[in-house]
């Protein structure tokens, strides 16, 4: 869409970047006023489940309210190794990332297609395509197994890996087919991720949700770091490929990171659930 929205004349006489910008906004405001009037705060309240369905869900509300044990301070819950295993592992996957969105422009652009934008678009979208299919597919077979480590460590091991040799080869299509299954295991890892803590019982019975938050804001740390750390190594080398390819050991670091401790507390949750 957007890549169509670039290639046609506008009534608005805008730039075609803004009025992108303006036209793909617009959905998004509409559906935000939408949602807070659609989304409610009870299961009394959803009118989008029957009777039965409303009452187990409150029941189960009220469940947890009456196991819910005080959340373990932030002293005790920073000597589990588990909580900056996950805190690196997510800095390591969303940084590596970047790679990927910095490469797929240039590479896109070089592919003989005309000038389309439509068609520029449309390509730049086949490795996000990948990742959504990686993220579903990944966390159903995760959910079956019960396995939670493997499935977060070698999808983007694999993603690494694609993306180092994609970074080897001359642009063009092969190398778009290796972006694509690297953004399939990017997403495998991220559809996983966040079922780690829990895994690991990271915190006990529940994740505080401190624990959360500072996982999060390690992964958001990577949209810093990633930018950042590319422009440092196109000065130092001049190579575009060089940077892309250290961005991707990234994420075969992630493999070593997750499940390197496989005979601890790992192996004794067995990662279940």
């Amino acid at each position: 869409m957007c890549g169509w929205l670039l290639g046609i004349d506008n009534s608005l006489d805008m730039a075609s970047w803004r009025y992108m910008f303006l036209v793909i906004a617009i959905p998004n405001v509409l559906l935000a006023i939408a949602a807070a009037f659609y989304f409610v705060d009870t299961p009394e309240k959803a009118r989008w489940l029957n009777d039965e369905e409303r009452g187990w869900l409150a029941r189960q509300f009220e469940l947890q309210e009456q196991t819910t044990q005080p959340e373990p301070g932030f002293r005790e819950i920073a000597r589990d190794p588990w909580l900056w295993r996950c805190c690196l592992t997510w800095l390591l996957v969303m940084t590596g990332s970047y790679a990927l969105v910095f490469w797929l422009p240039q590479l896109v652009r070089q592919l003989d297609i005309g000038g389309s934008e439509f068609m520029i678009g449309t390509l730049s979208a086949l490795p996000m395509l990948g990742l959504a299919i990686g993220l579903v597919l990944n966390g159903r077979h995760s959910d079956r197994s019960g396995e939670r480590l493997w499935h977060v460590g070698i999808p983007s091991a694999l993603a690494g890996v694609t993306m180092v040799v994609a970074a080897l080869l001359p642009p063009g299509w092969a190398v778009l087919g290796l972006l694509t299954l690297t953004g399939l295991g990017i997403g495998a890892a991220q559809g996983v991720f966040w079922a780690i803590p829990s895994a690991v019982r990271l915190g006990g019975d529940k994740v505080p949700v401190g624990a959360i938050a500072l996982i999060s804001m390690f992964g958001t740390a990577g949209g810093i770091i990633g930018p950042w750390l590319m422009g440092v190594l196109l000065e130092a080398t001049g190579d575009f490929s060089a940077a892309i390819g250290v961005l991707a050991l990234l994420l075969v670091l992630v493999l070593l990171v997750i499940v390197i401790d496989r005979a601890g507390r790992a192996r004794r949750v067995g990662l279940k659930g």
